[in-house]
């Protein structure tokens, strides 16, 4: 997906695909933070750390609402520059299809996770499903976007780009209130207990 991303934003210039390369890019690093701390968040209780090392989920989901949170502002900067120097979307067709693509791409992996996250209730990978949610409505909106702009609406390229970056930025802040709320061993609601 990062290929053809990158492809289609050096090809047509839009601020919303490269939003989206952006925010896949971040996605591997997130995925790959995760896996390395769900290995060690799995290991059984030792000497040093008598109640398990489950807390390393937490601290991932962290790192996960960090990433999100800079993806939001990268793509929030960007789209207001281009909303005070719009520019005129070149090759918006491959856009679509990889944005096609990338939607095709994204239910397979948020199917599986949500699996996942039933069997497991795992806060790490719950944050990177929400983040991949996330993706789907990047990638509707990327392809949107450029096809207004395919048919002469400059502005909706930026604009949609600004609003997947608040949608963003709002999934970041409440995986890091769960993840902290988690790490503080924040006490459980009655009814629960």
């Amino acid at each position: 997906m990062i290929a053809t991303k990158a492809w289609a934003w050096l090809a047509s210039g839009s601020a919303s695909m490269l939003g989206s390369l952006t925010d896949s890019l971040m996605d591997i690093t997130a995925t790959l933070m995760s896996f390395l701390v769900l290995s060690y968040a799995l290991r059984p209780a030792d000497d040093d750390h008598r109640f398990g090392h489950g807390k390393a989920e937490a601290l991932a989901g962290l790192g996960q609402a960090a990433f999100i949170a800079g993806s939001g502002c990268l793509l929030a900067f960007h789209g207001i520059e281009r909303l005070i120097n719009p520019v005129e979307l070149t090759h918006s067709l491959l856009g679509v299809w990889v944005s096609i693509f990338a939607i095709a791409c994204t239910l397979v992996i948020v199917f599986v996770q949500n699996k996942v996250v039933k069997h497991t209730e795992s806060i790490a990978i719950k944050a990177d499903s929400v983040h991949y949610k996330g993706d789907l409505i990047l990638n509707a909106a990327v392809l949107i976007a450029i096809l207004l702009a395919y048919y002469g609406v400059l502005y909706a390229d930026p604009l949609f780009a600004i609003g997947v970056a608040g949608y963003l930025l709002y999934n970041s802040w409440d995986i890091a209130t769960e993840s902290a709320s988690h790490l503080m061993d924040k006490e459980l609601p009655d009814e629960e207990k």
